[in-house]
């Protein structure tokens, strides 16, 4: 258990640093942001294929987990005019809490 906590905590750490391009519009944003969420569940797989015990329960819950983070990033984000809300601050945020909250469900698995 302590090290995938050390390997998520990396990841963590990853999104602390996430930014768009310059220029990117809305829809290219929404791009990056499901790129980059594809990316973390693949690395949050191969992580977690050691206990498969953890890895179905995470696969099972995935869709609910990024849920969330989802509504927690846009309710933080909300009194932002829409045309500038998806910024690379609610960039590193999502990814931030999506983690956070796989962190948490896997400790409570």
């Amino acid at each position: 258990m302590e090290q995938i906590m050390r390997r998520l905590n990396c990841i963590l750490e990853d999104t602390t640093k996430l930014c768009f391009p310059i220029f990117a519009n809305k829809y290219k944003k929404q791009e990056i942001i499901k790129k980059k969420k594809e990316e973390i569940d693949d690395d949050i797989e191969l992580i977690l294929s050691q206990n498969h015990l953890y890895l179905n329960q995470f696969m099972n819950h995935r869709k609910e987990l990024w849920k969330n983070a989802e509504t927690d990033a846009h309710e933080f984000f909300q009194t932002l005019p829409d045309d500038i809300q998806i910024n690379s601050f609610y960039f590193q945020e999502v990814m931030h809490r999506y983690v956070e909250y796989i962190k948490q469900f896997i400790l409570n698995v």
